[in-house]
């Protein structure tokens, strides 16, 4: 699919004239206004905010500090991309393939990434506050030291992730699938995981204070130095296997009206 005319305008319109908007390789930045594909290509500290670029391929390309604030880049390839502190502040990478793609300090804060592959992406450092992960493929991704804060990752998939020293205060990761993931040092204060795969995952000195974990699976979870007094576990299934029920609440028999019969 090509670049809509209302971005390709906007693009030509830049290239008419000097200016440091455009960085990186000034006839990759042609190709890809020409193709809408320019995979492998050095766009690096390019400005490319506002624009509709969707199903755009920029497999392998440099793309390091370059601007997509607020574009439109559902269905785009960008897997194995070279993103390292780009921004996509609240840009649009619904359906996106971001596999492999190092992100390592990039923003992408208001950022939808529904349904996204970002299977062994790195995302160290990053900034990542009240993004959409919902149903998103982050297995074996590396978030170390991310900032996750409210971000809704709902059904998303985050087995063997690397979320040590991350923080994921409000993040509602309802059913979220991070078995083998590692959580270790993670900020989960407030965290709603109610129904979430945990097992296996190491969550050694982990924040869970206020977070809820009702109906999870912690099967042969780590929870070695983690303190879960403050945690919701009604109808979790505990690292030996045993289902909490301590503090669930009590249904109360209905009280039969008495007739007088």
């Amino acid at each position: 699919m090509r670049v809509n005319l209302i971005a390709t305008a906007a693009i030509v319109a830049i290239l008419s004239f000097p200016h440091p908007l455009i960085a990186g390789n000034p006839q990759d930045f042609r190709t890809l206004i020409e193709t809408s594909s320019c995979p492998g290509c050095d766009l690096s500290g390019a400005t490319l905010n506002d624009l509709n670029l969707q199903s755009i391929n920029l497999e392998r390309a440099n793309l390091r500090r370059a601007n997509f604030s607020r574009s439109k880049l559902g269905a785009a390839n960008l897997k194995d991309a070279m993103l390292e502190s780009a921004s996509f502040n609240s840009a649009d990478l619904n359906q996106a393939n971001l596999s492999g793609a190092i992100l390592n300090s990039a923003f992408l804060d208001n950022a939808i990434l529904s349904n996204a592959n970002l299977r062994g992406t790195e995302l160290r450092s990053a900034s990542l506050q009240r993004v959409f992960l919902d149903d998103a493929d982050l297995s074996g991704a590396k978030l170390t030291r991310a900032t996750l804060t409210s971000a809704l990752m709902t059904n998303a998939i985050l087995q063997n992730a690397t979320l040590g020293n991350a923080n994921l205060s409000n993040a509602n990761l309802r059913n979220a699938n991070l078995s083998g993931a590692t959580l270790a040092h993670a900020n989960l204060r407030d965290t709603d995981l109610r129904g979430a795969n945990l097992s296996h995952a190491d969550f050694t000195n982990t924040i869970l204070t206020g977070a809820d974990l009702s109906g999870a699976n912690l099967t042969g979870a780590n929870i070695f130095s983690t303190y879960l007094g403050d945690v919701n576990l009604c109808g979790a299934t505990m690292p030996n296997g045993i289902v909490w029920e301590r503090g669930c609440p009590v249904e109360e028999n209905p009280v039969e009206e008495n007739t007088g019969e």
